[in-house]
């Protein structure tokens, strides 16, 4: 937004930038956690803590100079909220949409989220209030050999 692109262009540069930036922090973050053998959390933590900091200053003292990605009063340091409109407004909700009977379609957000619903991630099965799930019972049950009558005189011998 404050490079003033919109569109795809937009989108392109977000993510040859967030590339740029992914690697070089991802692999220096591996570099020191292997470093750190055994002590991995400590590490992770104190590491997050001082990195959400760290950008928390950085947001405030950016030299941001759209009117729209700063704050109103003062200025001065980037808006918690932003709106999107204008620059990447339904880009992928977009692509590929066509009209049917007056109504439009679009293909973009459905090849996003069809996957999901087909594999029932997106749909959460429903319980009844105060219903409990046993999940030990499920791993038991699915552990369970065939039951026949070998295998019940077997187990009574063993157990």
């Amino acid at each position: 937004m404050n490079a003033g692109l919109a569109g795809w262009g937009a989108l392109g540069l977000t993510f040859l930038l967030a590339i740029v930036l992914a690697v070089p922090v991802g692999l220096a973050y591996g570099w020191l956690l292997n470093r750190t053998r055994g002590q991995e959390m400590m590490v992770g933590t104190y590491l997050g803590f001082a990195v959400v900091s760290g950008m928390s200053i950085f947001w405030t003292m950016a030299p941001f100079t759209n009117p729209q990605l700063v704050w109103a009063i003062g200025g001065h340091g980037l808006r918690t909220t932003l709106t999107l409109t204008g620059f990447y407004d339904r880009l992928l909700d977009k692509l590929w949409a066509f009209e049917f009977r007056g109504v439009t379609v679009p293909t973009g957000l459905i090849a996003r989220v069809l996957p999901d619903v087909l594999r029932r991630r997106a749909v959460l099965p429903a319980r009844a209030p105060g219903s409990r799930s046993r999940p030990r019972a499920a791993i038991r049950a699915s552990r369970a050999p065939p039951a026949s009558r070998t295998s019940a005189r077997a187990c009574r011998r063993r157990c």
